[in-house]
């Protein structure tokens, strides 16, 4: 469940919002023309009170004047359960445990950064509530005015069922300030990176740019002008240019990119109907965007370069501003409109992209959400903005859950969602590393590499792993959309005992679950989480997924890279000498070419069918280990975004003829010659390449 706290009320119509994290801030614009910052740590107005009491079993505590109240704000109460002491929220407080800590340091400031729940805290074993042990209060309802919003409790003394303790109350000032006025319909802004300046879009066309110092409309500079009705802003001012996309009742809608010194507009995708959201990737090579169709409320991505456009999603309700829920940009966090009023994250990892309802029964009319830390997004509502903590729905881990297949890490696996392109291995960003490949599709028995320790520390004790195809969905043997392996997979474990790692197999339960390993346990392959054998899988793009569990085998959301598209191709090359060709005549095998030039071709297919050709090579060998290389090629000299080379089907080679003598050496005319053609693929199974073919034909050269 996620916890809300209602940050700012009153706003007329709130809908784009940005978050500046060196002031932790959130400026917004409201549609009744205004733009306001809200202080997401309001500064202090008062201190409410300040005391000592000794609470008995079962009496509560009202903080704003140190009295015993039947309600109050914090109970030390018995349980139900097992009649143990607790200390409990009262109504619509919640606590923040920070432990042992040094009470006089914490401000009102430092009361506004935790997450707060209504959890008990235990004042018996487990004894949470020892002396010198701190918490705070958050108040979710400061009525009447006199009320308090944060205060901060310490233990003294914990003995014979009574508590002592020591706190202060604080009343903030309001969060949410007017800044500017006089807008025209604002729909979106986007602050510069040093928190001086903002963008702005109006729908009435216009694109602005606003020193938030002097944030008044006559004060504002035209940037831009001739939209149609211009909505969420995507800002790239490392190259001096914004997104913007235009919502039309028809599908004439654009997507433009606005140059921000002069104005330019250039038209990247045309073709949008009631286009709301915008998200631009950081390799700004696509575009996601959240579009009001009836009957197919939708979101798409876009290929910028080709204009390519796939709908992701179509099911939605009145989506409008997107926020990105990941630094993989893998999930975007949107907000669904009235009627349904919800925030919702679509998990692009997952194939079909998987729909997930963060929150329900958001205030009226979401517009746009920012992620200010992971797990706390703020939504900007129609009259209301509000902070919800999803920490206790996704577990973040440290670093990706899926760590990588073999010596490829996860990171390194294309993954820009080109169904064509997607899936493949590249490491040549790193010279040094000792696996060098390029656009390498996968096969064979693939080592799937786990994050255990993080795993550990989410305190998840198993996780299973599953495939599913993208396209086609076809399996071997079976027709399902989604396997779940359960092989056994096997290791070297060290065993103090005899001093030696020995063989050890991991299997998993009657249910397919894989145990978490231990960080007290030491393997050799400390990350190896599942041996794939990809034999069972038609050659295509799949995505392989990794999910975690609890002891009670109930599933921990992750919040970090758990899936990733990968391609696979058990199919081998082909290897052939069609012919032997001398003077544009064939030699038939084991002839003996007598007459005529030295002068050779071959008519050769070196060829892959699914494209994936790593190289050929041709040598000639004779006599006493003598040999030469007649002609080669490498996917080096073929390298395409396509990430495509079929290679040589029936070709003539080389090109000119190789010739059969070499200086020095008479037998090199004078002898029996075996001609070898090698053919490898890029399919690698994390390891190296895997897949080589051979051929060779001989004749006999006696000129």
């Amino acid at each position: 469940m996620a916890i809300s706290v209602q940050l700012a009320t009153g706003l007329g119509g709130a809908i784009g919002s940005d978050y500046v994290l060196s002031s932790n801030q959130v400026f917004v614009v409201e549609y009744n023309g205004k733009i306001s910052r809200l202080d997401l740590v309001r500064p202090l107005e008062a201190v409410v009170f300040s005391g000592t009491v000794t609470m008995p079993a079962n009496s509560s505590l009202d903080l704003t004047n140190g009295t015993s109240a039947q309600g109050g704000h914090i109970r030390w109460d018995h349980t139900s359960s097992d009649g143990k002491l607790v200390m409990r929220p009262q109504g619509n407080c919640f606590l923040s445990y920070f432990g042992v800590t040094n009470f006089d340091t914490i401000t009102q400031a430092e009361l506004q950064n935790p997450s707060y729940t209504q959890n008990d805290l235990y004042g018996e074993v487990p004894n949470q509530l020892t002396a010198g042990v701190v918490f705070g209060v958050f108040n979710n309802y400061r009525q009447p005015a006199a009320n308090f919003d944060y205060a901060k409790v310490k233990v003294i003394q914990n003995v014979g069922g009574s508590i002592q303790v020591q706190w202060v109350s604080y009343r903030l000032k309001p969060a949410l300030n007017v800044i500017g006025t006089g807008y025209n319909q604002p729909e979106d802004i986007k602050v510069s990176a040093g928190g001086r300046y903002a963008y702005v879009t109006e729908r009435t066309g216009n694109f602005l740019r606003i020193d938030l110092t002097n944030a008044n409309r006559p004060a504002a500079q035209l940037v831009s002008s001739g939209l149609i009705a211009p909505h969420q802003i995507a800002l790239d001012e490392e190259h001096g240019q914004a997104y913007v996309v235009e919502y039309t009742a028809t599908p004439t809608g654009i997507i433009w990119r606005i140059d921000l010194s002069g104005g330019t507009k250039t038209p990247l995708f045309t073709g949008l109907q009631a286009c709301t959201g915008l998200l631009i990737t950081k390799d700004l090579r696509f575009a996601y965007v959240a579009e009001q169709v009836a009957g197919a409320n939708r979101v798409a991505r876009i290929n910028l370069a080709t204009g390519q456009r796939d709908v992701l999603v179509s099911s939605l309700t009145a989506p409008f501003f997107m926020e990105w829920g990941d630094s993989a940009e893998s999930r975007i966090i949107l907000a669904e409109r009235d009627p349904a009023n919800r925030i919702t994250m679509l998990d692009l990892s997952a194939v079909p992209v998987k729909v997930t309802t963060l929150v329900s029964g958001v205030a009226n009319r979401p517009s746009s959400i920012l992620q200010v830390r992971p797990g706390i997004i703020i939504v900007c509502s129609d009259s209301v903005i509000t902070r919800y903590d999803l920490s206790s729905l996704f577990v973040s881990l440290e670093g990706p859950l899926f760590m990588g297949i073999g010596l490829v890490p996860v990171d390194h696996i294309i993954n820009e969602g080109n169904n064509s392109t997607d899936g493949y291995a590249d490491t040549t960003d790193n010279p040094g590393y000792l696996l060098q490949v390029k656009d390498a599709p996968f096969g064979g028995a693939l080592a799937i590499m786990v994050n255990h320790h993080a795993a550990f520390l989410a305190e998840a004790m198993y996780y299973k792993l599953f495939v599913s195809q993208v396209k086609p969905i076809v399996f071997k043997p079976s027709k399902s959309q989604q396997i779940e392996p359960h092989q056994s997979f096997s290791d070297y474990l060290w065993n103090p005992v005899s001093n030696s790692f020995v063989p050890k197999a991991t299997s998993p339960d009657a249910g397919g679950f894989y145990p978490v390993r231990s960080p007290l346990q030491i393997w050799y392959n400390p990350l190896l989480g599942y041996v794939l054998d990809t034999s069972i899988l038609n050659n295509g793009l799949y995505v392989i997924d990794i999910k975690l569990y609890n002891a009670a085998k109930v599933e921990i959301p992750v919040g970090s890279i758990h899936s990733r598209r990968v391609k696979i191709d058990n199919q081998w090359p082909v290897a052939n000498i069609e012919k032997i060709l001398h003077d544009d005549a064939e030699v038939p095998v084991c002839a003996i070419v007598n007459s005529g030039s030295d002068q050779f071709t071959f008519r050769i297919t070196a060829t892959d069918p699914q494209g994936h050709l790593l190289s050929w090579n041709m040598s000639a060998l004779w006599g006493d280990n003598k040999s030469v290389t007649v002609g080669a090629d490498s996917y080096t000299s073929h390298i395409s975004p396509t990430r495509q080379w079929a290679g040589v089907v029936s070709g003539d080679v080389p090109t000119p003829a190789w010739h059969a003598t070499v200086a020095g050496d008479s037998t090199s005319t004078r002898c029996a010659h075996t001609f070898y053609l090698g053919v490898w693929d890029r399919v690698i199974n994390g390891y190296g390449y895997i897949h080589y073919q051979t051929y060779h034909k001989s004749i006999t050269i006696w000129l």
